[in-house]
């Protein structure tokens, strides 16, 4: 579904007292988008916002929402968010009708980079969702952004030590308020793959298993890295360079000493995920990768970290959650093998 939406906020509020009715019912409106159908909404998947200036003097927001198909998946949104504009254009080139390639048809404002600008919602529409009633006391605008921008939150000071039995591991050197951001320097130093990118690399893995390069660029992903599929972003990523990529396994998470933020995608029904924030749609990758410390650790302590969290539903993954519990757990054997 696309559907325009007037302006951004930043536009509607030279004329507020003339548009307030038109932004009463697109509030309810975006608020109902993504709500399950069961509490009076419109039972999409999740949605996203985006402002295309040249429609001007038209309206120039757009809202876009997407759906479940019959088999629990959503390809529209995965081809949305892919992150190479390049394949974008040759999307294109290939799918649209000759006649709307010509400059003067609508391909005179939009491209493959035009698109991955439209994947992140603008800052005053991050603005106006944490000052709206519905959204201002949920985590990411509470917790997540503010937190973000002050340093003194932020940890990085760590060792990384060897253990007889599980090789390497990571300590902090310093004191770490509960809550507190831990590296969150692997959201910069991290090697991503799209849904897309990820469902490719396998199946060239697949015609030609002989590549074992591709099999072990694969099986790095899986042993150090992390589903990703918060709002606006899909795939794996993995620690390219920060020593957070030696934090070892929690195998009772109620000793691992960090965490992703407890709620961060919880939305105002409580238990049910959000489908609609740009908060958390405009960093994405960064919301899929953050660490924050469960408690308040000292110096010294290990960083420990339930790998349960490192799939975005580990019912979907039972091999891995076996792993996790029967040879990580019990037989000490790891997915990266001890030097």
């Amino acid at each position: 579904l696309v559907a325009n939406i007037g302006f951004s906020p930043s536009m509607e509020d030279q004329s507020r007292a003339k548009l307030e009715p038109m932004l009463e019912a697109r509030n309810k409106f975006l608020h109902e988008l993504s709500r399950d159908e069961e509490l009076g909404g419109l039972d999409f998947e999740s949605a996203t916002l985006y402002d295309e200036p040249f429609s001007a003097p038209f309206m120039t927001s757009f809202v876009v929402a997407f759906e479940l198909d019959k088999y629990g998946e959503d390809p529209s949104y995965d081809r949305f968010y892919r992150k190479n504009f390049a394949a974008i254009d040759l999307d294109i080139a290939e799918r649209l009708h000759p006649a709307a390639l010509h400059p003067s048809m609508s391909l005179k404002l939009y491209d493959g980079p035009t698109h991955i600008l439209y994947t992140r919602p603008s800052r005053a529409w991050e603005t106006w969702y944490c000052n709206q009633p519905l959204y201002k006391d949920l985590k990411p605008c509470t917790t997540f952004l503010p937190n973000l921008f002050d340093f003194s939150r932020h940890h990085s000071k760590t060792e990384v030590r060897r253990d007889p039995i599980k090789g390497r591991s990571l300590f902090t050197l310093e004191d770490i308020p509960s809550g507190n951001f831990f590296l969150l320097e692997d959201a910069v130093w991290n090697l991503k793959l799209d849904a897309r990118e990820w469902k490719a690399l396998n199946k060239f893995i697949a015609d030609f298993p002989d590549a074992k390069m591709y099999s072990d660029l694969r099986d790095f992903f899986l042993a150090y890295g992390y589903e990703i599929e918060t709002i606006g972003s899909t795939g794996w990523g993995v620690s390219l360079a920060t020593n957070q990529t030696f934090t070892n396994h929690a195998c009772d998470a109620k000793y691992a000493t960090v965490s992703t933020i407890e709620d961060l995608t919880e939305s105002v029904d409580k238990g049910v995920d959000v489908g609609f924030s740009p908060v958390i749609t405009r960093r994405g990758e960064m919301v899929g990768t953050l660490s924050v410390s469960t408690r308040d650790l000292l110096a010294g302590e290990e960083i420990t970290q339930d790998y349960k969290s490192f799939r975005e539903d580990i019912t979907k993954h039972p091999e891995f959650e076996k792993f996790l519990s029967q040879s990580m757990c019990e037989d000490n054997i790891g997915l990266v093998p001890l030097e």
